[in-house]
């Protein structure tokens, strides 16, 4: 069993979807590890990771959806910051994925990608790739 980890960076402008399919398909080929899985985790509490599919008018009804049930503007009670919002968004949305791996290839459907959301941004992200196996 062999295990490999990288990190992505990224630097968001706004709340926002941003597929990193290719930049997470890059680091398991440079892993060299054909079979196994994936692990891919946002090192944020206002930021979520999701598979499905990157098509700009589903993107568009995700954030308008989760605006309408976890509103920017409520009477939260978290110190600090006011993005409780995003951290409760995060928190119900996920902030990690796995995938299978299969001859050094995420083993995603034919219109699955992995998407990251900002919730809170602009900021600078960190998202871990672990790949584990053979």
């Amino acid at each position: 069993m062999k295990t490999y980890s990288k990190h992505i960076a990224l630097n968001t402008e706004k709340k926002e979807i941003i597929n990193i399919t290719s930049r997470v398909q890059m680091i398991l080929h440079d892993s060299g590890i054909k079979e196994g899985m994936c692990l891919v985790n946002s090192m944020h509490t206002t930021s979520a990771l999701f598979i499905n599919e990157d098509e700009q008018g589903l993107k568009q009804d995700l954030l308008k959806t989760i605006e309408e049930l976890i509103p920017q503007e409520n009477d939260y009670k978290h110190f600090g910051d006011d993005n409780a919002h995003a951290h409760i968004k995060s928190m119900i949305l996920g902030r990690g994925v796995t995938i299978a791996v299969s001859e050094n290839k995420l083993e995603l459907g034919q219109w699955e990608q992995i998407m990251f959301l900002e919730l809170d941004g602009p900021r600078t992200r960190k998202i871990a790739v672990k790949i584990i196996g053979e």
